[in-house]
């Protein structure tokens, strides 16, 4: 992966950071969809 690329996935990768939905991750975990890493978007 060469530089350019990699800072394109860490700059998506914060944006999804900032997205995060507490709420709605709890939602989906009282459901039963319990992950190690929950977005919540």
């Amino acid at each position: 992966m060469n530089e350019e690329t990699h800072q394109k996935l860490m700059t998506i990768k914060r944006s999804f950071r900032l997205l995060m939905n507490g709420p709605g991750s709890q939602s989906m975990r009282d459901k039963g969809l319990g992950y190690k890493l929950n977005w919540g978007v």
